[in-house]
């Protein structure tokens, strides 16, 4: 009986090792499951905060996007402008080179004529005026754009 009694012991003895020793690895898990909990905490908080500058971000590109799209069509209308402006420069000085040829031609006492150079002197009086109202809406337009260039900067 005391041989049985002295095994039993020594079983319970190992069972008791046993138990402390998963009682040990428990402790170490748990130890390393919070260690792992703050981790994630910490990168949830990083996560929401990069969420947040992500918005921003967003925000800014849809901003300066719109900026861009309003400077795109500065730009196509300051060259439209300038194709206007081109054009009626080339019928300016065609038709400064037609009243010349037509001053030539013409005798003051002439009537039809001295009329002619009159209607002609009006419409290029018609035109200079067109001229100077699209340059200064050219340079006001690329004053503009200069603006908004400044700006994105």
């Amino acid at each position: 009986l005391e041989t049985r009694v002295f095994q039993l012991s020594e079983e319970v003895a190992r069972k008791d090792s046993h138990v402390r020793e998963f009682e040990f690895k428990c402790n170490d898990l748990n130890i390393q499951i919070e260690r792992d909990a703050n981790q994630l905490q910490s990168i949830e908080t990083q996560l929401r905060k990069a969420a947040e500058g992500n918005v921003v971000l967003a925000q800014q590109l849809a901003e300066l996007q719109r900026e861009n799209d309003g400077l795109l069509r500065s730009v196509r209308e300051r060259d439209h402008l300038r194709a206007q402006l081109s054009n009626i420069s080339e019928q300016h000085a065609k038709c400064l080179q037609l009243i010349r040829i037509l001053e030539d031609k013409i005798t003051v006492n002439d009537l039809e004529t001295s009329r002619t150079v009159s209607k002609f002197r009006a419409e290029m009086s018609e035109m200079e005026r067109e001229h100077r109202q699209l340059s200064d809406e050219l340079n006001a337009q690329a004053q503009h754009n200069e603006i908004l260039s400044q700006s994105n900067r």
